[in-house]
C-alpha cells in the first residue's frame, strides 16, 4: 500500500495516482516509493478513509445476513469512536497524532473484510476533517446509502420473484379467508357485466373488476380483519396475492415504513441528545461576531433571538360602595367610600433581540440594545421549552429567557443517520450541559 504524500489517502500497490486528489505517487527512476505517512498541509483539508477491500457477495444476501452485516458495521462504527474517543492529540506532535489516529481507523475498516458476510466493507466511511492551523480535527462517521438502497432493492426483487413461484395466487387462495379459491362470474356473458369478476363461495367475498385492479365490493362478514383493511378498495392482482399469503397492500406497506421511520428518527434524537449532555457530540465551527478567547471555540451561533425578562408591573382595582340618599326631585347624594387594591406581579417582557453565541466556555446576546455574557460555570439551572431556554445564573437575580431557538436548523447524525432538527429548548439544554461537563 501507499499514502499519498499530498493528501494522506491510502492507495493500491501499483497505483500511479491517488484516487482521491490525483497527485502522482510515484517519483523519477530510483527514489524512494516505499509507504510514507502523509504531509499534512497547513489550513483546513478533509480525508475520507474507507477498506480497500471492496468485495460483496449478492447471492448470500437475505434479510437475515442484510441484519447481521448491519450490526457489524454498527459495532465497527462504534468502536471508531469510542477509538477516536480515547485517543489524545498531542498538540506539540499533531501530524503524529494523527498519522497514529487514521491508522488505528485504517485497520478497524481493513478488518471488515473478514467479518462482513455479504455486504462490502467500503459501505462505512470515515471523515477525517483536519485544520492544522488551529490545531483541531473533526471525524464523523457515514454509510453509503446509494448502496444500500441498492441491497434493499436486490432482496425486494428476489422476495418478489421468489413469492411468484412459491406462493400460491390470490385466485387459488382467498385473500379474506384464506380457506376457498375464487370463481370468475357470471358463468353466462351477461351484457355490461365482465366475467373478470371474482367471488368467494365460503366467505362471500366479491371482487369486481376495475380499471388495473380488483375492488372488494362484498363479505358476508364485515368483521373481519381484510374488510376492515380493503374494503370498499380497488388494489392490484400483485397486492391481493400479497394480502392472501399474508402481507399487506402497498399503500399499508407505506404506512408501516412511515412509523417505523418517525419511531427510528425519535430514538436517533434521543440517543443524540443523551450524547450530546454527555459532551461526546462535536459540531462544525461557525463563523461568529464574537472575540473569542483563548482556547475558546466557537459552537453555535443563533440568529433573530428574543431576549425576555421578568418585570414587575403594579395593577390596581376597585370602587365605589355605599347607600344612595334621595333629598329632592334633582338632588342626591351617596354614603360610602371607595375601595382599592393593588397589587405587584412579574411578566414577562421581550428586553432586545440579537444573536445568541454558545461556545466552550460561554453564552453570548448580542443586541441592539443589550449585551449579555454568561459564564458557562456560573450557569445554575435550564429550563427546556419548545420555542428556547431560561436560563439560571449566578449572581443574577432575574431568569434570562433566550426565545425563538427553534427557528435554527441542525443536522445531526446517530448511528451513521443524519436527521435535521430544530434548536428547541430540549437541544439546547443538551448542548449546554455537555459543555459545562467538558469545562
Amino acid at each position: 500500500m501507499v499514502y499519498c504524500r499530498e493528501c494522506g489517502e491510502l492507495n493500491r500497490d501499483g497505483a500511479n495516482y491517488c484516487f482521491k486528489c490525483g497527485s502522482p505517487l510515484r517519483g523519477s527512476e530510483g527514489e524512494d516509493t516505499r509507504p510514507q505517512p502523509a504531509r499534512m498541509k497547513a489550513g483546513p483539508r478533509t480525508i475520507t478513509l474507507t477498506a480497500t477491500d471492496d468485495t460483496e457477495n449478492l447471492d448470500r444476501l437475505t434479510p437475515e445476513i442484510l441484519r447481521m452485516d448491519t450490526d457489524t458495521l454498527m459495532k465497527c462504527n462504534d468502536e471508531i469512536k469510542e477509538l477516536v474517543k480515547k485517543r489524545r492529540i498531542r498538540r506539540g506532535d499533531f501530524e503524529g497524532s494523527m498519522e497514529e489516529l487514521m491508522a488505528e481507523i485504517r485497520s478497524r475498516l481493513e478488518a471488515l473484510s473478514g467479518e462482513l458476510r455479504a455486504l462490502s466493507p467500503q459501505l462505512l466511511r470515515v471523515t477525517v476533517e483536519i485544520d492544522r492551523s488551529k490545531p483541531d480535527v473533526k471525524i464523523t462517521t457515514s454509510l453509503d446509502k446509494d448502496r444500500m438502497e441498492g441491497y434493499l432493492e436486490k432482496i425486494k426483487s428476489r422476495q418478489l420473484s421468489d413469492q411468484s413461484l412459491t406462493t400460491p395466487s390470490w385466485r387459488d387462495l382467498c385473500p379474506v379467508c384464506r380457506e376457498a379459491p375464487l370463481t370468475p362470474f357470471p358463468k353466462r356473458r351477461v351484457p355490461g357485466r365482465s366475467k373478470r369478476n371474482m367471488r368467494c363461495s365460503n366467505c362471500g367475498a366479491v371482487f369486481m373488476y376495475k380499471g388495473n385492479g380488483y375492488l372488494l365490493s362484498r363479505v358476508s362478514d364485515r368483521n373481519t380483519r381484510a374488510w376492515r383493511l380493503y374494503g370498499g378498495k380497488t388494489l392490484t392482482e400483485q397486492e391481493w396475492t400479497r394480502i392472501a399469503n399474508g402481507g399487506v397492500s402497498n399503500e399499508l406497506q407505506r404506512e408501516i415504513q412511515r412509523k417505523r421511520d418517525i419511531e427510528e428518527r425519535r430514538r436517533d434524537i434521543e440517543g443524540w441528545l443523551k450524547s450530546a449532555a454527555e459532551g461526546n457530540v462535536t459540531f462544525r465551527e461557525p463563523q461568529t461576531p464574537i472575540i473569542l478567547r483563548k482556547n475558546e471555540r466557537a459552537v453555535l451561533v443563533l440568529h433573530n433571538i428574543d431576549l425576555y425578562e421578568p418585570r414587575a408591573v403594579r395593577r390596581t382595582a376597585g370602587g365605589y360602595g355605599g347607600p344612595t340618599i334621595r333629598v329632592s326631585k334633582n338632588l342626591s347624594f351617596r354614603m360610602g367610600a371607595l375601595n382599592a387594591i393593588s397589587e405587584s406581579r412579574d411578566e414577562l417582557r421581550r428586553i432586545d433581540t440579537g444573536t445568541l453565541t454558545l461556545t466552550t466556555r460561554r453564552m453570548i446576546f448580542t443586541g441592539t440594545k443589550r449585551t449579555t455574557n454568561i459564564d458557562l460555570r456560573k450557569v445554575l439551572a435550564i429550563q427546556p421549552y419548545t420555542n428556547g431556554i431560561a436560563v439560571q445564573r449566578e449572581n443574577k437575580k432575574r431568569t434570562e429567557h433566550f426565545l425563538n431557538t427553534e427557528k435554527t436548523l441542525l443536522n445531526i447524525t446517530h448511528s451513521g443517520r443524519t436527521h435535521t432538527v430544530p434548536a428547541d429548548g430540549a437541544v439546547m439544554k443538551a448542548v449546554i450541559e455537555g459543555l459545562i461537563r467538558k469545562l
